[in-house]
């Protein structure tokens, strides 16, 4: 945003944003203008210029919201890294957990395992003794018919 600088001989420069000329050490004088420093004269080419008292009311104001803005910056910040915190140590202990309920899984998953073996195992022994007895009620049978037979003979 351009400014506008007034010498002390009452002439004033539109000065675009970017392009005004740096203040004399001397630093700003009541009333808008520098005060005159050694090496920088008063008027003419080189000299310093007047500051524009709207101009360092902006300032002054831009300055005091930035500081603002710094400001809750620095608490949002501060908030955050206490949430990332707090996230951090509800992480590690959800880790924990889900190690413990792994640890009771895989426990459970072995004797699982160990059930269905001794499962299996009394399965083959049941089928294995279903099939002599299975065995046995056929050699029965076949007494039983010739019994018949010799007895429908006699």
């Amino acid at each position: 945003m351009p400014s506008t600088c007034h010498d002390p001989d009452g002439f004033a420069e539109v000065v675009p944003a970017g392009f005004e000329r740096p203040l004399a050490p001397g630093g700003y004088q009541p009333g808008g203008y520098l005060q005159e420093a050694p090496g920088f004269p008063a008027s003419g080419p080189g000299g310093w210029w007047a500051v524009n008292a709207a101009d360092m009311d902006a300032l002054k104001t831009k300055n005091e919201e930035l500081k603002q803005r710094q400001e809750v910056l620095i608490e949002n910040l501060q908030k955050s890294q206490l949430d990332l915190v707090e996230t951090r140590d509800s992480l590690l202990a959800s880790m924990e957990e889900c190690s413990i309920a792994r640890s009771e899984l895989t426990a459970t998953r072995e004797e699982l395992l160990q059930w269905r073996k001794q499962t299996e195992a009394a399965l083959r022994r049941y089928h294995l003794a279903e099939q002599e007895h299975l065995a046995e009620l056929d050699a029965m049978l076949v007494l039983l018919q010739d019994f018949f037979e010799k007895s429908a003979r006699d």
